[in-house]
């Protein structure tokens, strides 16, 4: 049932202006439209505000206004309504529900979102457009979007059938007929609006403003409405285009810029993790299911979360779209093809954990593995698992060797951020990260089972002519590595602009604790693991970090005798990065 409550409303006034207002599900965003009302300037005639908001454990009208009733008095608001409802509303019902409760006067009606800042002359400018000049509708062409979500903003650049900032006649809010359209809606009340008009004999009279406003931001995030949004960021790069501009770089008011900084938001804001898994994924789309299917079997019931970084790939992108994932997966697009080590720098800053760990889109997990993890990292700061390799269309050899991780190994985020993360490198950067780690003498700890098994195949990063070992690319990056030493310190961590991309998800069900190992992984069934670990589950490794670089090196086929030169290299000025051409590469870690 629909109830209405007029809060506010002053006698002897003229009220042309109406500022429609939906809520819902918004406790945390809403004030930046009050705020933004309360900032208007100009404002010479009679306006006021209709708020709908259904009666939900979210509500946050009217209790909100008693902070901004003054402020909007003060702007030449007349009236205040507030509509509630005891259920769910579709928003056209919304837009309808407010023309219901606008006053008889009202010649202009301005829509107006609950998590958008209008520009400081905005009730103005659209006033003078609507009433005083005659126009059916008013929008904005351009102006500049934030998301939450990629803690990015976007400038909207685009002449569509509806815009920003919208407004129309009141006269033609109030034939709106009702609808079951749960998207579009700016565009049904645009078509409703030349409906009347062209039976009037007319042609829908549209002002478009072409000016960019820089005090104004539509933020995305919290919003409950257009929740596609994160996706047409990435898809509609003609539309949604990258001003290279930061919030702080906008003139929104300093109150607006400092509370939009403190807002985060992740699938969960509340959730902290107990270990973040990090991918980088370019074009190996068959290997996917396996290997995400078994971080599922591996994950089980534990507090995990899974982030995935598309590397400019199209057939990647829309591979998982059509696909469904447990909740605690996360995907980000990158714009461009940046290579593995600077997808996984950008990930670690998405981390809702203390705990990372980096892990090869085309490899397949053991069951044990997560759980092997986070035991260790309670009394370690680097976590390394032990794998075997097996043949891409090959069973997996039980008498195949046993290496010790180099790129798949984890590390407190503390200290991965201490180091700036990876060099920016094609390959071999988690060689150097290794060598640059030792400096801070971290303590390590190693798996006593094998943690997984790496697919070799000819598209991955180690095989491939440009990338892989013996290649002129990875021999200068050792180089590098190799003269500088541990003591080494890059300036800054390399990122590169991403977007979150929406996919399907599920809610995982409770794991039976005698669930059947993942068939995928049944082939290893006779692996004898106890043979391949010389020291005890969670126990330091007999190594030191130093033979343990010289264990990996090896695993690498570079030269044993490169490994000896870290113990006596002083600190050197880098030799510059060669400057190969290569192209996109498959991601091989």
């Amino acid at each position: 049932m629909e109830y209405s409550v007029e809060l506010h409303k002053e006698e002897n006034c003229n009220i042309e202006l109406t500022v429609a207002l939906p809520v819902y599900n918004s406790k945390k965003i809403c004030w930046l439209a009050l705020e933004s009302l309360s900032n208007q300037t100009e404002i010479d005639f009679d306006w006021e505000l209709v708020i709908y908001e259904e009666s939900h454990e979210a509500s946050v009208f009217p209790e909100i206004l008693e902070k901004y009733e003054d402020l909007l008095k003060n702007k030449n608001c007349k009236r205040i309504v507030f509509v509630t409802n005891n259920k769910k509303l579709l928003l056209v019902d919304k837009w309808i529900g407010i023309g219901r409760y606008v006053s008889e006067t009202s010649k202009c009606f301005l829509l107006h979102a609950a998590d958008c800042y209008s520009p400081q002359r905005r009730l103005k400018t659209t006033y003078n457009k609507i009433v005083k000049e005659g126009y059916d509708w008013y929008d904005q062409t351009k102006g500049y979007f934030y998301s939450f979500i990629s803690n990015k903003v976007f400038l909207y650049n685009h002449k569509g059938l509806t815009n920003l900032n919208m407004a129309l006649k009141t006269e033609y809010i109030k034939t709106l007929p009702t609808s079951t359209l749960k998207k579009g809606i700016d565009g049904y009340i645009y078509k409703h609006c030349q409906k009347v008009i062209q039976e009037q004999g007319n042609k829908l009279n549209h002002y478009y403003d072409n000016n960019l406003y820089n005090d104004s931001v539509d933020t995305h995030g919290f919003n409950n409405i257009s929740k596609g949004r994160e996706q047409f960021f990435v898809t509609l790069p003609h539309i949604f285009q990258d001003p290279k501009v930061q919030i702080n770089e906008t003139d929104l008011p300093a109150f607006v810029k400092s509370n939009i900084n403190k807002l985060t938001l992740t699938n969960d804001v509340n959730i902290k993790y107990d270990c973040s898994i990090l991918i980088s994924t370019y074009n190996n789309v068959q290997y996917l299911d396996e290997c995400f299917n078994s971080i599922i079997d591996s994950i089980g019931n534990l507090n995990v979360e899974v982030l995935v970084g598309i590397d400019n790939c199209n057939k990647t992108l829309n591979y998982i779209k059509n696909k469904e994932y447990p909740n605690y997966f996360r995907f980000f697009s990158f714009h461009n093809n940046v290579g593995p080590y600077v997808v996984f720098n950008s990930l670690s800053q998405h981390s809702n954990s203390e705990n990372i760990m980096f892990f090869g889109s085309d490899d397949v997990m053991h069951k044990s593995m997560i759980p092997d993890f986070i035991t260790l990292f309670e009394h370690n700061d680097c976590v390394k698992p032990h794998f075997i390799d097996f043949i891409d269309g090959q069973q997996i050899n039980e008498n195949s060797k046993k290496y010790l991780g180099e790129g798949v190994f984890g590390i407190k985020k503390e200290i991965f951020n201490k180091l700036n993360g990876f060099e920016s490198w094609r390959c071999a950067a988690d060689t150097d990260f290794i060598v640059r780690l030792m400096n801070i003498k971290p303590k390590y700890g190693y798996t006593n089972k094998i943690s997984f098994f790496r697919r070799v195949h000819k598209g991955g990063l180690t095989k491939s002519k440009e990338t892989g070992f013996g290649s002129e690319l990875r021999t200068s990056y050792n180089k590098i590595t190799f003269s500088r030493g541990s003591s080494y310190i890059i300036d800054s961590m390399i990122t590169e602009n991403n977007r979150e991309i929406f996919v399907k998800t599920y809610t995982p069900k409770k794991v039976e604790e005698k669930n059947k190992v993942n068939k995928l992984l049944n082939r290893t069934n006779h692996v004898n693991e106890s043979n391949f670990s010389p020291h005890k589950f969670g126990s330091p490794s007999k190594k030191n970090p130093k033979n343990e670089i010289k264990e990996n090196v090896e695993n690498t086929n570079t030269n044993k005798a490169t490994a000896q030169k870290i113990k006596s290299t002083k600190k050197q000025s880098p030799s510059p990065s060669p400057k190969i051409g290569i192209g996109k590469d498959s991601l091989r870690i």
